[in-house]
């Protein structure tokens, strides 16, 4: 039967080629003989075909199989029979048939393997060819780069997100700021219901958590301290890994006895420096919320936060200590100006009493005790000129004025003028510049030009002392500078000459107490400013110090 209706598919081709061909300047016999070949051609490419073919009649009967689609289930065409590449064509051949012509496609599953169909209506035949393609290997491909691109895409929104988290955490010094942020970003990464950060205290096995966003737990709110002993957070630090532990509640409980209740959580280690000290968790409701990969971004997420967190305890340890040091630095010299004031009373007396004793009983002394008087006097006046400038020091900071415009030329003028007698009695030569204005605490400053004139004036050898005073603008500040060409100081003293009770020389060749520099310091710094000085021995110094530039 197959035979037979090949016979009248190719008579039917050949009747279409002739219509096709139609009139032509070659002979109508040449014409015949070609369109007979064509249409054999044509009528004979199925058997040829690689690819399944398969034809039915209008009624869905299978009419012919090529021997592709025969090998295809390892059986014989049999006349009137099935095939399962020519199944369910009800709805299409009706389709078809009201068209009257054309293709249709679809696919279909055989075997495991997937074919794609071109289903053609001949009506010249009366029969449906079904031309088949297997598409198994080009489905699991696309399949495959279907996978790969929703991985890609994820990973993509993965680490756009990580890197929206990292700008967060380093947009702001305040660590108040970034959680306000953090947390609703990573929520976008990874769901929960509560997010933690636990500062972990291994000296005594508790935990802080200094941050919590989501679910309220009395006991676990920020600031509240816990054990470790029997959480799930102890997991990370004795793992010093991420971890995805998640299960029914009554089982996490029998290992875990003070979980709070989660049954899914992942968490993460906060390392800095080889030292674990917290542990990122987010905890969900949801049972079995977390997968590696989660825990992946956890670990990554930590890694990003760990530095700022560290570094802001860091910081507030810092402000502590320097809280305390201000406590210290005022109770010392709240100290200093109390005790200085109260040593000045019985100073006085001492001295008082030792020049009662050489006036009215000097005649009945011998020249030893008033030579002792005059020690002890001397060294009472000593003591008083140090308690005198010890008050002065502390109160740099106690007790100075507010900061007002100070004109420096007139205060130069002003301090030269209280120095007159100093630099006539050595000669010495004084050159003032034009000074500018600043704003500062005037006494202060006063006291400031005057010490470093007068020690120009003070540490000089043989050679007429000449002194120079002037001020240069640089950048925002003003750097005043007093020269002069006296004994000069070794380039080891520099730092050390601005110490308290500093003294460089004995005191019979140069008197003072060793706090004028010092106090010269302490006005630069209250200033805003610093101080310094340039110098070589017997080739003077120079001392400078900066106050910043007025507004």
């Amino acid at each position: 039967m197959q035979s037979h209706e090949r016979q009248s598919q190719e008579g039917h081709l050949a009747g279409i080629v002739r219509r096709l061909v139609g009139a032509g300047e070659a002979s109508e016999e040449r014409r015949l003989v070609d369109a007979e070949r064509l249409a054999q051609r044509l009528a004979s490419f199925p058997e040829y075909n690689p690819n399944p073919v398969v034809e039915t009649d209008l009624d869905g009967n299978v009419t012919y199989l090529n021997p592709a689609a025969q090998e295809l289930l390892g059986i014989k065409y049999e006349a009137s029979g099935s095939h399962p590449l020519a199944g369910n064509l009800g709805p299409l051949l009706g389709r078809l048939m009201r068209e009257g012509s054309g293709v249709l496609s679809r696919e279909v599953d055989l075997q495991g393997a997937v074919f794609d169909q071109k289903i053609v209506y001949i009506p010249e035949a009366l029969v449906i060819r079904i031309y088949s393609h297997e598409v198994t290997h080009l489905k699991a491909s696309e399949q495959a780069m279907r996978v790969a691109g929703d991985e890609v895409r994820q990973m993509a929104q993965e680490h756009e997100l990580l890197g929206e988290i990292g700008r967060i955490i380093s947009s702001s010094l305040d660590i108040d700021d970034v959680y306000a942020a953090f947390g609703e970003k990573l929520r976008s990464l990874i769901q929960f219901n509560r997010l933690a950060i636990s500062l972990v205290n291994l000296d005594d096995n508790t935990f802080t958590n200094a941050y919590v966003l989501g679910d309220v737990v009395p006991g676990r709110e920020r600031g509240d301290v816990a054990s470790l002993e029997g959480t799930i957070t102890n997991e990370a630090v004795l793992s010093r890994r991420a971890r995805v532990i998640q299960g029914d509640l009554k089982d996490l409980e029998q290992h875990y006895p003070n979980l709070i209740d989660y049954p899914s959580v992942v968490l993460a280690p906060m390392i800095y420096r080889g030292e674990l000290f917290g542990v990122l968790n987010a905890r969900s409701s949801t049972l079995n919320a977390y997968t590696d990969r989660d825990a992946e971004m956890m670990s990554r997420v930590a890694a990003q936060i760990t530095p700022t967190v560290a570094n802001s305890l860091l910081y507030a340890d810092i402000l502590r200590a320097q809280d305390a040091l201000a406590r210290s630095n005022d109770d010392l010299e709240q100290f200093a100006y109390a005790a200085s004031h109260d040593l000045q009373e019985p100073l006085r007396t001492v001295t008082s009493y030792m020049g009662l004793i050489r006036d009215r009983y000097g005649d009945k002394l011998d020249d030893t005790a008033r030579e002792f008087i005059d020690f002890a006097v001397d060294g009472a006046e000593r003591m008083r000129l140090l308690i005198d400038d010890l008050l002065e020091y502390s109160r740099v900071e106690m007790r100075g004025s507010s900061f007002e415009p100070v004109d420096c030329s007139r205060l130069a003028e002003t301090v030269l003028g209280d120095l007159e007698q100093a630099i006539l009695q050595c000669s010495a030569t004084v050159e003032c510049s034009s000074l500018p204005v600043v704003n500062g605490d005037a006494a202060q400053l006063a006291r400031l030009l005057q010490n470093l004139i007068s020690n120009a004036l003070k540490f000089r050898d043989q050679e007429q002392p000449r002194v120079r005073v002037w001020a240069e603008l640089q950048s925002q500040e003003w750097v005043f500078a007093v020269q002069d060409n006296g004994i000069g100081i070794a380039p080891e003293y520099h730092q050390n000459v601005f110490g308290m009770f500093t003294r460089l020389h004995s005191r019979s060749r140069y008197e003072g107490t060793g706090i004028g520099l010092a106090l010269c310091g302490k006005i630069a710094q209250r200033h805003g400013g610093r101080i310094w000085v340039d110098s070589e021995v017997g080739k003077g110094s120079t001392f400078r110090f900066t106050i910043p530039a007025a507004e």
